[in-house]
């Protein structure tokens, strides 16, 4: 958001469950910042399959939705795709993929969540019928 450069310092050595700190530029951090090795500074930190919409110069297309054989995937933007996974109504994963098709037609009825992360690690979850 542009206030990295006013944060003189920074301390959250010791919290185990902080695993990502979101700032302006990775490459860009100041000595005076301290934090665990199991933290990293990104972009973007989403680390949970929630319903949370990638932001700003990426959009996610899918159809059909409710889906029958095949889920196509389009994006527009300037991030490209890392990963996509399917997980079914359980939370188990059933798929695991980079291909822009999505093969349900072997797959039961019901409701499925998809999880799509970009190279930039922005993540996007969507219901998915089938």
């Amino acid at each position: 958001n542009g206030n990295n450069e006013n944060l003189s310092s920074l301390d959250v050595l010791g919290n185990n469950d902080l695993k990502c700190i979101e700032v302006d530029d990775p490459k860009n951090i100041k000595p005076a910042w301290k934090k665990d090795e199991i933290t990293q500074y990104k972009k973007y930190c989403n680390a949970t399959l929630t319903m949370n919409d990638f932001s700003k110069d990426l959009n996610i297309i899918l159809y059909p939705n409710p889906v029958i054989d095949n889920l196509k995937i389009k994006t527009s933007g300037t991030s490209a795709i890392k990963s996509i996974k399917l997980y079914s109504n359980l939370g188990q994963k059933i798929i695991e993929t980079k291909e822009p098709i999505i093969p349900f037609g072997n797959l039961q009825n019901g409701l499925y969540l998809l999880k799509i992360e970009s190279e930039d690690d922005r993540i996007k979850t969507i219901k998915i019928l089938k």
